[in-house]
């Protein structure tokens, strides 16, 4: 038994010459239902795309999509990660400009920032 994800029916359409009727079900193993309006008679559509639309319009707000509850994150994971993260700045800052932290000195009310080059 296999459902879509994202919460809207499987859509099939009937091709009678003239016109088209929209068919749907929610699981894969269901039977297929006819779209219908208020007084249980088949809707007539004029194209296939307006089928398609209706029956998703129709159909594809009635069954509400579930999201998975996640465990929230705990603060000392959080923590380490942005560690990591910034850790990962640093080493990448020093293999580009082969040092530490930026060396910044002011010079004619500027802040100009010194760099360090490796060299290859």
């Amino acid at each position: 038994m296999a459902t879509r994800a994202d919460g809207y029916p499987f859509i099939d359409v009937i091709n009678f010459g003239s016109h088209y009727c929209a068919m749907w079900r929610w699981d894969d193993a269901d039977q297929w239902t006819i779209l219908h309006d208020k007084n249980r008679c088949r809707r007539i559509f004029a194209s296939i795309s307006e089928a398609v639309a209706a029956t998703k319009a129709a159909k594809g707000s009635r069954k509400a999509i579930r999201a998975e509850v996640m465990a929230p994150a705990e603060p000392d994971m959080i923590t380490s990660w942005r560690k990591e993260k910034a850790r990962d700045v640093e080493d990448e800052r020093a293999r580009v400009f082969g040092g530490g932290k930026q060396t910044i000195v002011w010079a004619n009310g500027r802040a100009v920032q010194i760099e360090r080059r490796k060299l290859a």
